[in-house]
């Protein structure tokens, strides 16, 4: 019997123990457990928000670096056709100061030649009298005959 009251015993013993451990023991390592992997699980799903709010801030940056891009190029577009722009309205008031500059020299010449025609006809006339006081030898009387001149003139102004 001695034997079965040792074995009962430590059946006894180690059923306390059994009862002791499921009491105190085991509940707080089993909420301790439950707590870290409570843990472990929202850290997981924080790094998978993480992940996708990731990608989503990659999309974006790739959108705004499209729209960028987009708006650089109708900028330049839209400078290059400023330029344009501005090398024909440059191009055109040259033309313009061109033409006004030309006009300018055409008035002048043509001022200069009606000038230089009526110094001629005053050279004319004056050759004209001097040769025919030589011819006549005698001198000509200019203020008698100044409307002779004058009509001479005019006819000489309208043929040329």
């Amino acid at each position: 019997m001695g034997i079965n009251i040792t074995i009962l015993g430590q059946l006894l013993g180690f059923g306390i123990l059994i009862w002791f451990t499921m009491k105190f023991i085991w509940p707080p390592l089993i909420q301790a457990m439950a707590e870290r992997e409570n843990r472990i699980s929202e850290g997981l799903q924080a790094a998978e928000r993480g992940r996708q709010e990731l990608d989503q801030a990659k999309l974006q940056v790739d959108r705004l670096l499209q729209q960028a891009r987009a708006e650089a190029s109708s900028i330049t577009a839209a400078a290059k056709e400023r330029e344009q722009k501005i090398l024909e309205e440059a191009r055109h008031k040259a033309e313009e100061e061109r033409g006004r500059i030309v006009a300018q020299g055409e008035a002048e010449l043509a001022r200069q030649l009606a000038q230089a025609q009526a110094t001629l006809r005053q050279d004319v006339v004056s050759l004209a009298v001097s040769c025919a006081e030589r011819i006549l030898k005698k001198e000509i009387n200019t203020k008698t005959h100044q409307q002779l001149f004058d009509q001479f003139l005019a006819e000489v102004g309208h043929d040329g």
